[in-house]
Formats: C-alpha cells, structure tokens, sequence
C-alpha cells in the first residue's frame, strides 16, 4: 500500500509505503499470475498501451461504492484526455479475484502518475511486441517483463 494521498488531499491512515523487498515480491507475485479478460474484442488496439484499474489496491477493503466510483472517475479521466478506454478485467486463475480495469494508449509517465493518482501499487504495459510489463507506480524500479499478453487473454 503506497504513501499516497487521495484524490481530495486528505491522506488515508490505512495506506503505508511498500517497503521491504519481502513484500515488493509477494505483491509482485500477485501481478505476476495476472490473466485478463475483455467484455468485447478490441478491434483497432493500439501498438502500446497501459491497463489501469482504480479499484482497492492489493490488501486493502474498501466498500463497493468507493471502488465503483474511483472506477468511472478513471474511465471519464482517461476519456477527457481524448482517450477511447477499453474494458478489461484482471483476474487472479488461483484465487478467482477478479478487477475490472481501463486499457489506454498512455505514456508509461503519465499512467504512472494515473495509477499514483487512483493509489495503484502498479499497472500493466504492452509494448509494440506484445511484452507485458510490471510497472511500479512509485520509485524507480524498472519495469518487470512477465511473458506475453496475447498469451494471457481468454475469451469470455
């Protein structure tokens, strides 16, 4: 759970920096078994894009309401960019947790910025070759390569 302040400014007591390496690598971990699944096939994707969500970030509650909101106050960020956003929704094969997020051609800058905004530990990036990538939304840690993301899709 990263230091971050929420969108109103007022910080949430609950939330604590990612600091020890232990934890970096069981949240990793949990990134790393990630499979996603869209609510409709994407016809024209982009070269390069990001997968943001909005909802709690790993091992935090929140109430339904809030992760409901902080979902459509991230669709509508990403369309007052000009962004057409496309659904799609992570989801953990061992544990059936499922997130739905945001796929958008942003810059790895920026989408960190939007997930440090929407108290993300970290989100996705597909580059040009279809490398999925785990990108940390604080710090400096380079981004983790984890396999293909064509290879992670399943259809619904």
């Amino acid at each position: 759970m990263l230091q971050q302040s929420d969108r109103g400014g007022q910080h949430n007591s609950r939330e604590q920096h990612v600091e020890d390496s232990a934890q970096r690598a069981a949240i990793e971990a949990i990134y790393r078994e990630t499979r996603f699944r869209m609510e409709r096939p994407w016809q024209s994707r982009p070269a390069r894009f990001v997968i943001i969500t909005a909802f709690a970030t790993t091992g935090e509650v929140w109430p339904e309401e809030r992760n409901q909101a902080q979902d459509a106050a991230l669709e509508q960020c990403l369309r007052q960019r000009g962004l057409e956003p496309h659904r799609i929704t992570g989801y953990s094969p061992r544990t059936g947790h499922a997130e739905p997020g945001w796929a958008a051609p942003l810059s790895l800058e920026s989408a960190r910025q939007l997930g440090r905004d929407f108290h993300q530990h970290a989100i996705y990036y597909i580059d040009a070759h279809d490398e999925l990538w785990i990108v940390e939304c604080a710090g400096e840690q380079p981004p983790v390569a984890i396999g293909r993301f064509t290879e992670r899709v399943d259809q619904i």
